[in-house]
């Protein structure tokens, strides 16, 4: 997954650790400009990003990076005990309650999670 954490001042955070909760073998790519080092930090912490990708994006660079991070979904699928690992705490925050229903049920119809 690509996603970008921050649109203005709205922080979709919460959306990584939801879905990384749900399924941990997922692997994120955060494509973002922001500067907040803390914000990051929580995410590789909490979120368990795979990569931080910049912006201005290189296409080069992205692409190396969508690439290793295909390589490394196939070795959290082929090796159980390494995803969960990378399980996160289910997320409190009341603007997401129900989120993750809803991503479970859209998740079953294209894997079993």
């Amino acid at each position: 997954m690509v996603i970008e954490v921050m649109d203005g001042d709205k922080d979709y955070s919460n959306i990584i650790r939801t879905l990384k909760h749900i399924h941990p073998s997922l692997v994120t790519i955060v494509h973002t400009s922001f500067n907040d080092h803390q914000l990051l930090i929580n995410l590789i912490n909490q979120g368990q990003i795979f990569r931080f990708h910049p912006k201005p994006s290189n296409p080069r660079l992205l692409s190396k990076n969508l690439e290793s991070s295909l390589y490394y979904h196939h070795k959290l699928k082929a090796q159980p005990a390494l995803a969960a690992r990378h399980k996160v705490e289910k997320p409190t925050n009341e603007v997401f309650k129900g989120f993750s229903d809803r991503v479970r049920s859209y998740l079953r119809k294209f894997v079993s999670v």
